[in-house]
């Protein structure tokens, strides 16, 4: 039986309100629910770090570093200020995936030339986990990992500033160019995903 997934919403204060999605429906299900507050940082990523079942928050700040909430008793209040689980995390942009096959989620992040770099995350930390491991480069418009080839572990499908999509798999610790996917895509949003 599917999981249906609930909205965390922040407001230009930086506090979280849980909304719970059941029966098809955010309304009437005790929405609105203050789950965290002094949430102001410059990335949200979100995902079951913990591997607890539930979907947890690693927030970048200005200066790189990341710090780890996790969703306890459905709130991130009594968590504290969050534990710091990587530094020096200034990338252009942050791709959270499965690259590692231990069924947690992991971290590849892209920086202004291109180069990418997996970081794993075990034990609730990135630190001493052989993080920052070049993994390939893409120059692309948009990029959207997911497990397109159902092996397990998480690839790339690019999008170039062309409309032509290339698929990269990740085989044996880097992506590898594998085809053109498609091509004259040019639409204004793309959603990837399970539907």
């Amino acid at each position: 039986m599917a999981i249906e997934s609930d909205l965390i919403c922040r407001d230009a204060s930086g506090t979280l309100r849980f909304y719970p999605f059941k029966n098809d429906t955010f309304i009437g299900n005790g929405g609105g629910t203050i789950v965290g507050n002094s949430f102001n940082f410059t990335h949200y990523l979100v995902a079951d770090w913990n591997g607890d079942g539930k979907a947890d928050l690693i927030c970048r700040d200005a200066s790189g570093t990341l710090r780890f909430y996790p969703f306890i008793n459905n709130s991130f209040i009594g968590v504290g200020g969050g534990t710091i689980v990587g530094d020096g995390f200034n990338f252009s942009n942050f791709f959270i995936g499965e690259f590692t096959g231990d069924n947690l989620p992991d971290l590849a992040c892209r920086n202004s030339s291109g180069n990418l770099y997996l970081y794993p995350f075990g034990n609730n930390t990135f630190y001493d986990h052989n993080g920052g491991s070049q993994i390939g480069i893409l120059n692309y418009t948009l990029y959207f990992p997911g497990d397109w080839n159902f092996d397990g572990l998480s690839d790339f499908m690019c999008l170039n500033s062309s409309g032509n999509i290339y698929y990269y798999r990740f085989v044996t610790g880097s992506l590898s160019y594998t085809s053109t996917a498609s091509t004259a895509w040019n639409y204004t949003d793309y959603f990837a995903g399970v539907y």
